[in-house]
């Protein structure tokens, strides 16, 4: 599980402290792209072949851009307390994800573009009738980075098992200005 400290929850969205932490990430322009070089990476696509204990949440960060959005998905590498070994797959990147106030709010169900839009729309109001801000990204050493275009970057963090019977747990967040 991504380290956390809880700060506030209330009706429709938590407050929570992301401690910084090491993540496997990539840019992707279908997800299924995404999972499968995180997956090999997790599995042992690397310079020391280590193996990764599976962890949640899967989070994407979404930046959008004149035709869409560019995305990265990343992934919590637990279990190691030394430097994460390199990647051997060159789409795959290490970074430290973290150090940042966010606000999260939870849907079930497909984490479609319309989904999340909505639920974005919904947790930025919410955010504005509390008086909290909004930081336009979030702090990553790779491509998606303020650009000064005033747009919001959200990540989806994703749940629970990938192809399952049972519903998917997602939440939106955003980082917040504190």
């Amino acid at each position: 599980m991504v380290p956390f400290t809880p700060i506030e929850k209330k009706d429709s969205y938590t407050l929570r402290l992301v401690q910084p932490h090491p993540v496997a990430v990539t840019q992707y322009s279908s997800r299924g792209d995404g999972y499968l070089a995180l997956g090999a990476y997790m599995s042992g696509d690397n310079d020391s072949s280590e193996k990764f204990p599976e962890t949640h949440p899967i989070v994407m960060t979404y930046r959008k851009t004149e035709n869409g959005y560019r995305k990265t998905m990343q992934v919590y590498l637990d279990g190691s307390s030394r430097t994460p070994p390199l990647p051997k797959n060159q789409s795959v990147y290490l970074d430290i994800a973290g150090g940042e106030v966010i606000a999260a709010k939870k849907f079930e169900g497909n984490a479609t573009q319309e989904v999340c839009e909505k639920t974005l729309k919904e947790l930025l109001l919410d955010l504005e009738e509390d008086g909290l801000g909004v930081a336009s990204s979030f702090k990553t050493s790779g491509d998606v980075s303020d650009d000064g275009s005033g747009s919001i970057d959200f990540q989806l963090a994703q749940y629970g098992p990938l192809h399952s019977l049972s519903p998917r747990l997602n939440e939106i967040w955003v980082k917040v200005k504190m």
